[in-house]
């Protein structure tokens, strides 16, 4: 119980010092501090393979459009 009244209220420290100083300052280093300040692993959200849908009989079904990672 206390771990995690204690990650709330370094949640809110961070929360503040960033509303203070803006959105000027918020980099992804800043996101890097926050993680580290919390003891958390920073994940970046995956990207979705885009696909188009064939629209005549002579394509080949769903071709992948490209790859989201390149």
């Amino acid at each position: 119980m206390d771990v995690a009244v204690n990650l709330l209220k370094k949640a809110e420290v961070s929360l503040v010092t960033y509303r203070n100083t803006g959105f000027a300052d918020g980099h992804p280093s800043a996101a890097k501090e926050i993680c580290e300040d919390m003891n958390v692993v920073g994940v970046p959200k995956q990207k979705r393979l885009r696909s188009t849908k064939s629209q005549f009989s002579y394509e080949a079904p769903d071709d992948q459009l490209n790859v989201a990672m390149k």
